[in-house]
């Protein structure tokens, strides 16, 4: 079938893509509006789905700083046209688009940032954070992937789904990320909420720094050093493993940022304070080069593989032509009357791919012919996948990859798109992913992958997997 020619529409905003899908089923999808560029985080119509969204739309309506990602509008009626035609009411935000994406994505190209760097991002967030707290606002789920990069490199951060307004200790202990979490969530100890965010502000600190976590969770034995105040041995342990020194004054501060006790654990306006942020911090330009220098890199590489990519399709059409200029030219001189068979190599490859095709259409249900490939736009976001291939054949190589080692759970009616789990060694589900081929125009498709708020680190090894994949099917 043709490619879908249109585009679902919410508030004026042209959807280009879905971002994300929260482990509550909340979407948070890319529209566009003439030039601006925005997230809209949908909902779920639901009762407890409303609560969430009014508690998120309060705190970001009373937060203005230029570090927190900005409140565009919010409805519980935000008109929603399918690209269909039907039209339906979502619950939602209209939220500032951190077109830079997120701080996740460049440590992983980084593996850890320069300590200038570190220092600046580290600054603009302790001074948010400040903000917060004399607004009485904790976040309560920091951590890199949700902190945004605009235009400029600046920091956003995004996603208050779990802040909340307090005065005096709190005893909800909702929300949260393992690796991010304070001791006192996990024992269900009343706590201090800027001290929450401050202990996870040491662990995204730690990151930056080393390009890895201090520990998975705080009660786990490697936060149980720092907590015995075990700091020598930690930091010995640390450094064994990193296979290099880290300065004193950082590894005080980390000490102070995961004190076990929160009235005991450094507060943000000390932590301005602390020698570490007395030493050399970048400027924007500078982190602007860098980051700037990255993105052109993989740029790069991907217009290669691409280019790639195209001359070898080139090749084998050019080939496929003059076979088939032999085969005419050999059935003349053998005279109309008399068979002729084509090339056996192509008969063997086309009938190798229809095998493949019935044997998977037979399987998961669904036809080909039905198949309708979605239209979207160009976004040029440094983790995805782009690539020339055929539809079909890319839409069966993905599927056989993971059929090796997961379970594909579903092929969704019409659409090039599937659901995988991803399995452990026995066979658990660890995570869900979605997968789905959007064109995007000049013979191009890109390999749009969801992570239903799992472990992004697990994900991106998965994604890695997928990608390197795809491109040794193309070399």
């Amino acid at each position: 079938m043709e490619n879908e020619k249109q585009q679902s529409i919410c508030e004026g905003y042209y959807i280009i893509k879905t971002l994300a899908i929260q482990k509550n089923g909340t979407k948070v999808k890319l529209g566009q509006k003439g030039f601006e560029l925005a997230a809209l985080k949908l909902y779920k119509n639901e009762e407890k789905q409303l609560q969430y969204l009014n508690s998120e739309a309060y705190i970001l309506r009373k937060l203005k700083h230029p570090n927190i990602i900005e409140l565009i509008d919010y409805n519980e009626q935000l008109k929603y046209t399918k690209k269909n035609g039907p039209i339906t009411y979502k619950m939602g935000l209209i939220l500032e688009y951190g077109s830079n994406g997120d701080m996740f994505q460049y440590q992983k190209h980084f593996q850890k940032f320069d300590e200038r760097i570190a220092r600046f991002y580290f600054f603009q967030m302790l001074n948010t954070l400040i903000y917060m707290k004399n607004q009485n606002i904790c976040h309560r789920d920091l951590k890199i992937e949700n902190i945004l990069f605009d235009s400029e490199y600046n920091l956003k951060i995004a996603d208050f789904g779990f802040a909340t307004e307090y005065l005096g200790l709190i005893n909800d202990f909702h929300g949260g990320t393992l690796p991010y979490m304070a001791p006192e969530l996990f024992e269900k100890r009343e706590y201090d909420g800027s001290k929450v965010d401050v202990f996870a502000l040491g662990q995204i600190l730690f990151i930056m720094m080393t390009g890895c976590f201090a520990f998975q969770k705080s009660n786990h034995s490697s936060y149980k050093l720092i907590k015995e105040k075990n700091h020598q041995q930690f930091w010995q342990e640390m450094q064994n493993q990193l296979n290099r020194e880290l300065p004193d004054n950082f590894k005080d501060l980390i000490n102070k940022m995961f004190e076990y006790d929160f009235n005991q654990r450094i507060s943000c306006e000390e932590c301005l304070e602390h020698p570490f942020l007395q030493g050399p911090i970048a400027n924007l330009h500078e982190i602007q080069q860098q980051f700037r220098a990255v993105e052109d890199r993989i740029n790069q590489e991907r217009d290669i593989q691409i280019y790639r990519q195209r001359e070898e399709i080139k090749r084998q059409r050019e080939e496929i032509q003059r076979r088939q200029q032999i085969e005419r030219e050999m059935q003349e001189q053998m005279g109309n009357d008399s068979t002729f068979k084509s090339s056996g190599q192509d008969n063997s490859n086309q009938e190798k791919l229809k095998k493949q095709k019935n044997k998977l259409m037979e399987k998961y249900k669904f036809n080909f012919k039905d198949q309708i490939l979605k239209k979207s736009s160009p976004t040029q976001m440094i983790n995805e996948i782009v690539t020339c291939q055929e539809r079909e054949s890319l839409f069966i190589q993905i599927i056989q990859i993971f059929e090796e080692n997961d379970r594909i759970t579903k092929i969704h009616k019409n659409k090039y798109k599937l659901d995988v789990d991803i399995l452990d060694e026995e066979s658990d589900v660890k995570y869900k992913i979605q997968i789905e081929l959007c064109d995007i125009g000049d013979e191009m498709l890109r390999v749009d992958v969801l992570n239903f708020g799992y472990d992004p680190i697990d994900f991106n090894q998965t994604l890695d997997l997928l990608r390197q994949k795809i491109q040794e099917q193309q070399s």
